[in-house]
């Protein structure tokens, strides 16, 4: 199944917005290495500022301890200051180091600090401690005290050893994966820290005894008390002097530890930038790789994407393109159909209206039994065809949604009781019985539309008709509110399931229908018809025992408000008619209509064939009625009607315009709401062009019209001249008359058609030929008529091609060979 456009671009725009969101994801994180290394950062210049802090300490302690040594400062106060402050630099640092080597020698370098200000105290001591008297008088109270006493004292003599012990502490660090690996390959070198221990034992000797002579003489007391007080000088003196060379080897040491110390962070220090820029490239180097790859992606994504959209829309363009050429061809297949159907509405019901009208004249004229016969055949043969049109019309109506509903106030009853009525003698023909069974409900006033009912109903009784060869029809017609129940039950062949299913299908023929007349339409026109009233149908058949269709409409109660009936004023006087019409012989039947029923005593005729004939006879009289045919060449009968309303004077802006047609696909409505007053729809009779007549003009012609003559068998019908001559009633004046009108209209058309022929105006041609398809038909011309029905059709064409040329040139001969034949009748009947 493929997806749609839409989808995949939803697709697509959800993995780039995946592809963005692992981006900035993976972004982040690097940012937070990033971030991690900027604190182990922070950590170091920490670090790196305590030291900077120990030595300024330490450098302090030192210039302290040289201004005390030379005596600059009196007291070691300040020395002691500046240790303490020292000292207290250290113990910050060592809450900075976590590394427990570096720790050991802040360990070791207060240590240091604690041996020198204990030798500076000790040296201090010793400077202080330089009198002489002192030394002298110690001396005397020796003397003295040897003086007094002969025994020996015991001389103690103390031994002081100082043992210097270090030992190395080897410092050992978490390494990574590839610092091991390394250290496989090329052993590292070990980070060691030299840690010195001062360890002092005093050995005290009491063997030794010095005798005391008490006869020595004042000058040997001297003596030895100056050579021991120069001795005492000397050895303080060395002491210093040892004291001085201690402080300063503990000083070096001091600077030595201190500078081992800073050169370990700063090595470390190193390396950790090292690491941290290596580190910082790798990530850098992997995010711009992995980011490449993402924005690589993403364009390849966006390409593969952008490449199946703009296939999809070339495709879904192209498709379109081609819905555009199948929806431009199935509309001109509608537009050919709709023009179809009105050339047939025109074109055929044109002069099957004349067919009908020449037989209506002929009946009234005609009383032999012999012609009466040929008349019905022709009226039968005249009224099939019409109704097989009335068929298309009907269906193609209805198909294009262009059929009204006119509701109106009927009686149910009434109306199925004249349908009833009419069947009667046609199954009866057949030899079938046919019965109603009408509900008395139906007897009263109803809201309908009783033309399309009366029409659905005849379509079933005609079916059931025509599919029923023995038993009977039975027409059931129940009242169950709101709606109206129709069944019409047969005794025919019945159908199958299949045959149901396609039943209602257009131009589709059963099987049991072969041999039938018709188009297969009448079923389908009955099933819209129905759903246009809003109603439903069903059927109900098996094979061998007949058929019963069912259809509920809606029917609601409508008041009947009666009128007094009042008496149609009777005309006085002449009428006044004014007729146009382009086409002499569709003129002449008219004339003869109209002359038939109202005679020369109640009508006053006048017949144009151009607008100007018309505008020129309503300038010199005024007239009561005017008759109009709708299509005519140059301007039809809208334009007339407007033309004629905008002429000077009363005459124009009031005269009744009653349109002459055969267009089905407009209603009376649509006449009037063009202007018109009223309609007449070819084929016409004489019974309805009298009630068209008063029903205008609102008065009566006292004029009674037999509209329903006896239906007889139908057989072929005979086509010549003569029925182009029937009306005349035998007057050979007026037979010479209409002869020489049809030579003179032929030989006309004929050369109009050779102007455009040179001219190679196909429209032209089709509009005259479509004029001269009623006559000729009525000649029964049929090889004529097909030429004239093929270049008919082509009046909506711009162009005329060789075949068609051919065509016309071929025509011309035959019209003229016809004119020939027209010309000779005429010189018999004169």
């Amino acid at each position: 199944m493929k997806l749609g456009t839409s989808i995949k671009v939803a697709f697509g725009y959800v993995i780039l917005i995946l592809l963005l969101m692992v981006s900035i994801f993976y972004i982040y994180d690097k940012l937070m290495l990033l971030e991690r290394s900027e604190q182990a950062e922070k950590a170091i210049t920490e670090r790196r500022r305590a030291v900077n802090t120990v030595v300024s300490r330490l450098y302090e302690a030192e210039i302290v301890a040289q201004y005390v040594s030379i005596g600059q400062i009196p007291n070691s106060q300040a020395y002691q200051e500046a240790m303490k402050s020292a000292c207290e630099a250290i113990d910050s640092l060592r809450t900075v180091f976590t590394d427990e080597g570096q720790r050991l020698r802040l360990d070791t370098l207060k240590d240091l600090l604690g041996q020198k200000e204990k030798n500076m105290r000790s040296l201090l001591h010793l400077v202080s401690d330089t009198k002489e008297n002192q030394a002298y008088k110690s001396q005397i109270k020796k003397m003295i005290a040897q003086q007094d006493t002969v025994v020996n004292q015991p001389k103690i003599q103390k031994k002081v050893i100082t043992n210097n012990q270090s030992y190395v502490v080897k410092q050992k660090k978490k390494k990574r994966f590839f610092q091991r690996l390394a250290e496989a390959f090329s052993p590292a070198k070990e980070d060691s820290t030299e840690v010195n221990k001062v360890v002092q034992e005093v050995y005290i000797d009491t063997v030794q005894q010095e005798a005391y002579n008490a006869a020595d003489t004042l000058v040997n007391i001297l003596q030895r008390a100056e050579d021991s007080v120069s001795l005492q000088k000397s050895r303080r003196t060395d002491l210093i002097r040892n004291r001085l060379k201690e402080q300063q080897a503990s000083g070096a040491l001091l600077s030595l530890k201190v500078t081992q110390m800073l050169e370990t962070i700063e090595q470390e220090e190193q390396q950790l930038l090292n690491r941290r820029m290596q580190r910082e490239a790798e990530i850098r180097q992997k995010a711009a790789l992995t980011l490449a790859i993402i924005s690589i992606s993403a364009v390849l994504l966006a390409l593969v994407f952008s490449f199946i959209v703009w296939r999809d829309i070339t495709q879904s363009n192209h498709y379109r393109k081609e819905l555009e050429k199948a929806k431009k061809r199935a509309e001109d297949l509608l537009q050919v159909r709709e023009r179809l159907m009105l050339t047939i509405t025109h074109d055929i019901k044109a002069p099957v209206g004349s067919i009908l009208g020449y037989i209506d004249l002929l009946s009234r004229l005609l009383k032999e039994k012999r012609s009466q016969f040929y008349l019905e055949n022709m009226r039968s043969s005249a009224q099939h065809l019409l109704r097989l049109v009335t068929s298309l019309l009907d269906f193609h109506r209805l198909d294009a949604n262009k059929m009204d509903i006119q509701s109106v106030a009927f009686n149910p009853k009434q109306l199925f009781e004249t349908l009833f009525t009419s069947f009667v003698p046609l199954a009866h023909k057949k030899g079938l019985e046919i019965t109603a069974e009408l509900d008395e409900a139906l007897n009263g006033s109803f809201a309908g539309d009783p033309f399309r009912i009366r029409q659905i109903t005849d379509n079933l009784l005609s079916n059931a008709l025509k599919f029923t060869e023995k038993g009977g029809i039975t027409l059931q017609v129940k009242l169950e509110e709101p709606l109206m129940h129709i069944a019409v039950k047969d005794t025919g062949c019945g159908m199958s399931l299949e045959e149901q299913k396609k039943v209602f299908q257009a131009f589709t023929r059963l099987t049991s229908a072969q041999g039938q007349e018709g188009f297969g339409l009448g079923l389908s026109i009955t099933q819209k018809l129905v759903e246009l009233l809003g109603g439903s149908i069903r059927i109900g058949s098996h094979v061998g025992h007949g058929t019963t269709f069912h259809v509920y409409l809606p029917l609601k109660h409508e008041p009947l408000h009666q009128k007094a009936d009042e008496e149609m004023p009777q005309m006085r006087g002449k009428l006044r008619v004014v007729m146009i019409d382009d086409d002499r012989i569709q003129m002449q039947l008219n004339r003869a209509m109209f002359e038939s029923t109202l005679g020369d005593q109640k009508l006053e005729l006048t017949c144009c064939l151009s607008p100007e004939e018309l505008f020129e006879a309503l300038k010199k009289q005024e007239y009561d009625l005017l008759f109009t045919d709708i299509q005519m060449p140059g301007m039809n009968g809208f334009e007339l009607l407007k033309s004629v309303r905008a002429l000077s004077g009363t005459c124009g802006r009031s005269i009744p315009v009653v349109a002459i047609t055969a267009r089905s696909d407009m209603s009376e409505q649509d006449f009037v709401a063009h202007g018109f007053a009223a309609s007449l729809y070819k084929p016409f009779n004489a019974g309805e062009l009298v009630k068209t007549v008063e029903r205008v003009l609102g008065m009566s012609t006292g004029v009674q019209v037999d509209e329903t003559p006896e239906p007889a068998p139908a057989t072929e019908p005979q086509l010549d001249f003569k029925n182009l001559l029937a009306f005349a009633d035998g007057d050979r004046e007026a037979s010479r008359q209409i002869l020489e009108t049809f030579v003179a209209e032929s030989t006309q058309n004929v050369e109009q058609m050779r102007l455009a022929l040179e001219q190679e105006d196909i429209r032209r041609v089709g509009e005259i030929t479509h004029k001269m398809l009623p006559s000729y038909t009525m000649l029964g011309a049929q090889e004529v008529c097909q030429v004239l029905k093929v270049l008919e059709t082509k009046r909506t064409m711009n162009t005329m091609n060789e075949e068609e040329k051919e065509m016309i040139r071929n025509l011309m001969l035959q019209i003229q060979d016809i004119i020939k034949q027209g010309e000779r009748e005429a010189s018999l009947v004169s």
